[in-house]
This record gives C-alpha cells, structure tokens and sequence, in this order.
C-alpha cells in the first residue's frame, strides 16, 4: 500500500503596503487606457453636395480624411436635384452616361444611354448610399463665411436656423459653375408686361400653352428650350448672338445607319494620340472640317446658321436632336440680331424691329458665386465674377500657390464626371500627405495658362476643349495613368477594348493609390460589349491588325466632333 505525501506550500501574506502601491500601479495604467485617444482624422470641409462635392467627400474618405460636407439646399445632387434644380424635367445629359460616370461606381444595367434628370439624381443618392456618404452630409446648411485663421480654416455656416462656426484643417469649394443666374441688364425690363424668367425656373412646356415665346440665347439651354416649348407654344423665336454647330446626340457610325453616342466620337485615345502635335489652330481648324461635314446642311436649313469652316478660331457647338427639324418646319424662328431693350409689348432689336412676346426666357448661363470667401481669398483668386468663362485662375482648377490647405472641384466648364472626380482625388491625396503638393513654380505656370485663355480673343466657347487632355494631365498628377505598353504585353484585350472605344473614368482606375481593377474592368468591358453591339467595325480578335477604331469608323461617315456642356 502506497501512501501519498501532500505538500502544502503556503506563501508569505505580502505586506499591506506592498498590495497598495500595486493597486495603484493598476489604477494608474486604467486612468492612462481610458485617456488614450487614438491619433485624429484630419477634417476637409467640402462646400457644395453636387457630383463634385459627392465625389470629394468620397475620396477624402478614401484618402483617411474626414470629411464634412455643408450644402444649403434640402436634399444632394446640386443642379440635379428634384426640387428646385436648375434642369427642367424632360431634359437629358449632353453626354451619355458612360461620360457622365464614377470611376468605381457603374449606373444600373438598362439606364438610358442619355438619361434624364431623374435618373442622374437617383445615381448621385445611389453613389451617397454605397460609399456611406450621408452620415457626413449636413443639408439646409449655408456656408456664409470662410476665412484663415492661423494654419485653419474658419467656417461660419447657418444650419437649421442656428448659425455654426468651426475649424478645418482643409476646405474644398465644390459649389460647380453654376451658382448664380445670369440676367443681363437690358433696358425696360421693368416696363415689359409679360413674363420674364431664367431657364432654371423652366420645368414644362405645358406652362407656355398659347403664348408667343422669345428665348434669348442659342447654346444648349436655348436650342433645347426651343424645340420643347415649341410643342405647346403659338411662336417661339430664338434670338441668338452668333452661330454654332447644331449636334445631335446620336450619330451616324457606319454605312449600314448605326448610332452611337455624340460624345464617343472624341473621347479616344488613339484619336488624341494623333493630336498630340497639332497646335490650338490647327485643332480648332480640324474641328471645323468635321463639324462642317457633321452638320453640312444646317446652312440650307436657316441661312443665318452658316459657318465658315475655314477660319482658326475655336468653334461653338450646341446638342439638340430636333432644333433644325423644328425649325425647317416653322415651329422655330431663328433670329441674329442684337437686343437695344424691351418695352412694355415685348423686344426691341438694333435695327429697329420689334417682336411682341408674352414670356421672355432668359438662357444666358449663369456666374460663379464665391461670396461666402473672405475678400482676400477672393483677391488671391483673381476672381472675376462677370466672366463666366474663366471666373477663377488655379493651376489646373484645382490650386493656388498662396492658398495652401484649399482646393477646387468642378469649377471648370465641362461635362466629363472624371474630370471632377480626378480633381476631388488630386486635392485629398495632397491634403493627406500621399502625394506632395505641386511645386510653386508648376502652379503659377499653370495659372499663367489659364490666364492667358482668360485674355483670349475671340473667346473659346470652353476653357479646355478637350476634356482628355485635361483628364490625362490629372491622372498623371496622381499616378494612375493606365500603362498601355503594359496592358498591351500582359492583358491584349483589354488594351483593344481601352485603345478602340472612348476614354472614361474607369481607365483610371486600374491602377495607383484608390485602384479598384474589377470594377474598373467591369465598367470598360461593358462599354465595349456596347460598341461590339452597336458598331460593327470594332472586331471581336484584340490582335487584329486591322483594327478599326471609333474616330476612324466615325471619320468614315460624317466627321467625329467635340462635346462638352453648357
């Protein structure tokens, strides 16, 4: 029988002292833990809750920022949205929604390839709820003051009837071009017994029913105002100040009549390859000759819509599928002419004609309203608030050299979302420290240019005629420049789909801080299956050493062409 020792070690009692100062010791690491904070986000204040406010709040999130967007409207979408928007309801894009697009964000399968008001809006609430935008959207709140105090940014805005001021380590102004309504300062305006709006307020034709119309301005707001009111209006003239190219939103691609996007025609990058070495002249006098030949029989149509195709200057161009339908059939009159004032019937023009009306539309554009900065900030900017072409000098309408910890985004004329969405990545990758700010001598170089198209005469209808270039530039600030050489040796069709269709947003996604391949993928391939649908002459073997790309199908018809919007 075995017997088992037990043995019972008993430690020495620790003195009370000791099991104090240890209780101490952890209560002291708790106080320490429950003090620590973790390092805090950097704060952007973004002004504006448009596409460019939208998409610079999704990258400052992107970019470890936090953002805080102020828009004083009741609801996102800026010139998009619902309820006192500045688009009227049947309006469409001027360019299709693969141009009006997020680089990581694709519309849903079935949109129109031109879509309306409507459905622009619920893709901007859409892009808000994926990339969980609303928790950092403050609306009915308008920013009433920025200011620099120090190294911040003071803010004043009223929200909800209370008055709020905060700092900001970073501000971005993405309030758009188009803040404020231009009405021009016409005699007797105050006399004429009519109806005198902007065409923001223009909504539906049915309001006109049987009244003698006269819309001043023939760009884009005009010529499509025209054509719809016509349907319910007794007259509608249309005074214009000079002629332009009247597009239409489809195109004729291929002999057998396919159609395919106005704005297909120029977004190429084989096309622009081809360009590289061309100067401003020689561009605009290119663009002439395929205008010319896009729109050969506008001249027989209404003679005061003649262009001389030969001249160097920059041409002017509008988008509207059934303006010289409208006014071959006498819906529309068209009228060059000069305005001296209005009188109590209607319109008095220079040389002495009158035309009675009973609305005047006003479709003059609008100006960039920067009131809410401080004076000197406005200074700096050089910012002249009359000139609707080039309000504000920045290098590449992003920065400034003496307003460091600032940005803008979409305040360019344009219509390409990936112009705006490269900026709003450009501004808060620098903001975060991942990309250094541009030099002081690129910067003043880049206002130097834009100056210098601000003293152009004649004036272009757009600062930057081509948004590819521009798209281009900005993807090579920040890196993500797709490498076709690349693509070519390791992923041949997706270089020949990148090559044959049109550049978007999604070719800069592909790479570089931000990528995101698949979608980028998924959103270039379904542009292609478009274009294998609707343009035969795009093959289906990416090595094909007979490759016929858009511009050049399209040259084979008609002539491609320049679009950008109002």
């Amino acid at each position: 029988m075995y017997q088992i020792n037990k043995i019972i070690i008993y430690s020495k009692p620790k003195p009370k002292s000791e099991r104090f100062f240890k209780f101490l010791s952890i209560f002291a690491l708790l106080l320490i833990l429950a003090s620590y904070k973790s390092p805090q986000k950097k704060r952007v204040l973004i002004i504006g809750g448009g596409p460019s406010g939208l998409a610079a709040a999704k990258s400052a999130l992107e970019s470890g920022l936090e953002p805080m967007l102020l828009d004083k409207d009741e609801t996102i979408g800026g010139a998009w949205r619902p309820r006192g928007g500045l688009m009227w309801n049947s309006m469409q894009t001027n360019s299709s929604h693969y141009s009006t697009m997020f680089s990581d964000f694709p519309w849903q399968p079935g949109t129109a390839d031109f879509p309306n008001q409507h459905e622009v809006y619920n893709y901007l609430t859409a892009y808000a709820d994926k990339f969980d935008l609303n928790k950092y959207i403050h609306l009915r709140s308008e920013v009433i003051h920025v200011k620099k105090i120090q190294n911040k940014w003071q803010v004043t805005w009223q929200e909800a009837g209370k008055k709020q001021r905060q700092k900001f380590d970073f501000v971005i102004v993405a309030t758009g071009m188009f803040s404020k309504p231009y009405l021009p300062a016409l005699k007797g305006m105050d006399e004429f017994k009519g109806k005198i709006i902007h065409s923001k307020d223009y909504k539906i034709p049915e309001t006109f029913d049987h009244r003698r119309v006269v819309i001043i301005g023939g760009a884009f707001s005009g010529s499509q105002i025209a054509t719809d009111i016509s349907k319910n209006a007794s007259y509608v003239l249309n005074v214009i100040s000079r002629p332009m190219y009247i597009l239409q939103r489809y195109i004729n691609a291929s002999p057998d009549g396919t159609k395919l996007p106005v704005d297909f025609t120029f977004y190429n990058r084989e096309e622009q390859i081809k360009e590289l070495t061309l100067t401003v002249e020689e561009k605009n006098q290119k663009a002439h000759k395929r205008y010319s030949q896009l729109c050969h029989n506008q001249a027989n149509i209404c003679k005061l819509l003649a262009i001389d195709p030969n001249t160097g200057n920059s041409p002017y161009i509008t988008i509207s599928d059934n303006y010289l339908e409208d006014i071959q059939s006498g819906k529309v009159e068209v009228m060059l002419n000069k305005i001296v004032r209005l009188d109590k019937e209607g319109i008095v023009f220079s040389n002495g004609e009158r035309q009675p009306a009973d609305v005047i539309i006003f479709c003059t554009g609008y100006q960039l309203d920067l009131s809410f900065l401080d004076p000197s900030i406005q200074k700096t900017l050089t910012f002249a608030p009359e000139d609707r072409l080039q309000p504000v000098l920045l290098h590449k309408h992003v920065f400034h050299p003496k307003l460091p910890n600032m940005a803008f985004v979409g305040i360019y004329r344009g219509t390409n979302w990936g112009v705006m969405e490269l900026q709003a990545r450009w501004a808060n990758m620098v903001f975060a420290g991942i990309l250094p700010s541009p030099s002081t001598k690129a910067m003043l170089e880049g206002i130097d240019s834009e100056l210098i198209i601000r003293t152009q005469k004649p004036r272009p209808q757009f600062p930057h005629d081509s948004s590819v270039e521009l798209l281009e530039s900005l993807g090579k600030e920040i890196g993500v420049i797709p490498n076709m050489e690349c693509l070519k040796a390791n992923d041949p069709q997706l270089y020949s789909e990148m090559l044959h269709t049109p550049i978007i947003s999604a070719h800069y996604r592909l790479s570089g801080f931000g990528k995101n391949p698949a979608v980028a993928k998924q959103i270039i391939d379904e542009l292609y299956q478009f274009m294998q649908k609707n343009n035969h002459t795009i093959p289906n073997d990416p090595h094909g050493v007979e490759a016929l790309s858009t511009s050049e199908a399209i040259n084979n018809s008609q002539g491609s062409i320049l679009v950008a919007g109002e």
